[in-house]
Parts: C-alpha cells; sequence; structure tokens
C-alpha cells in the first residue's frame, strides 16, 4: 500500500481536473460542426478558460519536484538510485506504450503515416501524445543535480529568469526544449518547498491572492499574454495561484475533499487514458439529445474523469494495474520474489 499525503492528492486532483478541463474544452471550441452554438460564447469567456486552465501543468510541475526530492532524494542529498532508476523505467515503458496505443487507434482510424513516426522519431524527440512524462523524465534527471544546489542562494532568482529568457529565444521544440525550460523553476521550487520543510505561511497566501487578482485584471484589460510583459504577469499569476492552493489544502483539512483526492491519486491514469475520450464522447453526447452545451461540457470532462478510474479500479481488481502502470517496479518485484 503507497503512502498518500492528502494535500499532495489534492493537488494532483485539481492539475489532472484541468487538464481535462482543457482538453474537453479546447475540443469544443474547435470544433463547430458538433455544437454550432458555441461560437457564440463572447472573447471574455475564452479569455477566462485559458486563464483558468493556464495553471494546471505548473501545479502538476511544481508538485513533481516535491515528490521527487521526497521520495527519490535522502536528507543529506543523495540519491535513492535503485528507487529512482525503477520509477525512470516506468516513466519511459509507460510513455512508449500509450504513445504506441494512440498511433495504433490512429492507424486505424486511416492516418496510417503516425504509426511508424510515433514508433521511432517522434519518441526520442519527444514530439509522441505525452510531452509530460518525457519533460518529467527529463526533469528527474535535472533533478539530480538541481538537489544538491544550496537553495538560499541567488541561483534559484538566476534559474527563473534563464528559463524565462530561454523559453522565448527557443524557436525549437525539439526534444521538449520549450515546455522542458518553461516548467524546470516549478519543478525546483517543489524540491525546495519539501527541503525547506516548512508550510507556506498565510499571510504569503494572502499576498499570493492579491497578486492572483492584480495579475488576473493586467491579463484581462492591459496586456496579452503573447507578448513579452503579458508572458512574465502570466508566470507570476500562475506561480502566486499554485502557492495559494498549495497553502490551502495544506492548511485547512476539510478542502482535501475525497472526490478531489480520487483523482489525484488516480492522475497518471486519468492522463493517460482520458486523451481520447473528449473527442470520442463529444458526438455520442451530442446523439443522446444533450443539446444544451454547459451540460454537454460538463458531462464530457465528468466522464473523461470517472472513466479512467473506474478502469483503472477495475485493472487493480484484476491484478493487472501495476503491471500497466507501475511495470518496471512491478517487474522487479517479482524477480525478487522468484
Amino acid at each position: 500500500m503507497r503512502n498518500h499525503i492528502p494535500y499532495i492528492d489534492s493537488l494532483k486532483g485539481v492539475a489532472i481536473v484541468g487538464v481535462v478541463v482543457g482538453h474537453a474544452l479546447s475540443g469544443y471550441f474547435s470544433d463547430p460542426q458538433v455544437y454550432e452554438h458555441l461560437n457564440y460564447w463572447p472573447p471574455m469567456v475564452s479569455k477566462a478558460i485559458h486563464f483558468v486552465c493556464s495553471f494546471h501543468m505548473p501545479l502538476f510541475f511544481l508538485v513533481s519536484g516535491f515528490v521527487f526530492s521526497l521520495v527519490y532524494v535522502e536528507p543529506d542529498g543523495k540519491i535513492r538510485r535503485s528507487k529512482l532508476t525503477t520509477q525512470l523505467l516506468n516513466l519511459l515503458i509507460i510513455n512508449f506504450v500509450f504513445s504506441s496505443l494512440f498511433a495504433i487507434l490512429n492507424f486505424v482510424l486511416g492516418r496510417a503515416d503516425i504509426l511508424w513516426r510515433t514508433l521511432t522519431i517522434d519518441f526520442v524527440l519527444g514530439r509522441a501524445g505525452f510531452w509530460y512524462l518525457y519533460v518529467l523524465t527529463l526533469h528527474y534527471l535535472l533533478g539530480i543535480a538541481l538537489v544538491r544546489l544550496p537553495w538560499r542562494v541567488p541561483l534559484w532568482a538566476g534559474l527563473v529568469v534563464v528559463c524565462a529568457v530561454g523559453f522565448y529565444l527557443l524557436e525549437t521544440n525539439i526534444f521538449q526544449l520549450r515546455p522542458l525550460v518553461q516548467y524546470l523553476p516549478m519543478f525546483f521550487l517543489g524540491t525546495v518547498i519539501q527541503r525547506v520543510g516548512r508550510s507556506i505561511s498565510w499571510s504569503i497566501f494572502a499576498l499570493c491572492i492579491a497578486v492572483v487578482g492584480v495579475g488576473f485584471w493586467l491579463l484581462w484589460n492591459v496586456v496579452s499574454g503573447s507578448d513579452v510583459n503579458g508572458y512574465i504577469v502570466q508566470q507570476l499569476t500562475t506561480l502566486a495561484l499554485c502557492l495559494a492552493l498549495w497553502r490551502l489544502f495544506e492548511g485547512v483539512p476539510r478542502a482535501n475533499v475525497g472526490l478531489v483526492q480520487i483523482c489525484g491519486r488516480h492522475s497518471l491514469e486519468i492522463y493517460l487514458i482520458h486523451t481520447v475520450l473528449p473527442a470520442a464522447l463529444r458526438p455520442i453526447i451530442h446523439a443522446a439529445g444533450i443539446h444544451n452545451h454547459l451540460v454537454a461540457v460538463g458531462l464530457n470532462i465528468a466522464l473523461s474523469v470517472a472513466i479512467p478510474i473506474f478502469i483503472a479500479l477495475i485493472l487493480k481488481r484484476l491484478g493487472l494495474h501495476e503491471w500497466i502502470f507501475r511495470p518496471a517496479k512491478k517487474a522487479k518485484n517479482f524477480v525478487s520474489v522468484r
């Protein structure tokens, strides 16, 4: 049985639901043939949705850095090499397997060119479907060096500047360099939060809420997220929102609602399985006679979260869950028992 930290599960739950919401909404906005009436939604709705969905990946990498430091790093900074190696193999295997399944699905649907490309060059260059797993693998490798750095030195500020500037200077996304650079500060900050071992204070929480409010107002009325000023404002606002959520779930136990924690504990399964669900469910929901777009979107999101959890629970009952979602760890345990 794996040990769970309630507020970490909640943060992962919020993040993965945000991922599903973003994918579901982007599908509805880009598929007017299914819901032609979505075109009347005013631009402000699209801007609000973009803001709400902008924090889920930074939050994921913040939590990932915390978990990396907690699980794979000793208090003295030494790496638990055996556990980390097993996890890196897990990430590589499930990324390759699920990317292959996704490519096979595209092959069945008539996109034969995707199959060979996904299994070869796209996987190596990080252009296959599950980019988060690819970037997380690279962050783990970089984390071996990052956790050895003294967190109190100005290197943290320098890392933020370098990554922010580098994100704009990069014109290529080979090896997923853009998200690798963009989310590295959040991953590093997660390791710092774990190593410091102190809770975020309520005064910082209040400051973060103020920053979120000001940042949202600026993004809404003054700057655009597509220019440098807008990018900086958006990153600061996202950071403040992530830290505020962290303080909320850590400091208020009642905020750790059961459903959110369930989503967090199954975040990997939801991330991997939900990929095809929003697009597959849109015509089904439409054919079922549900024409109210708010109800349809809500149902699409709920099913895209619930179906992967249901599949994961069935796989656990059948004893197959670990083989699919933690294959290297399961194989290692199986060999040691034998």
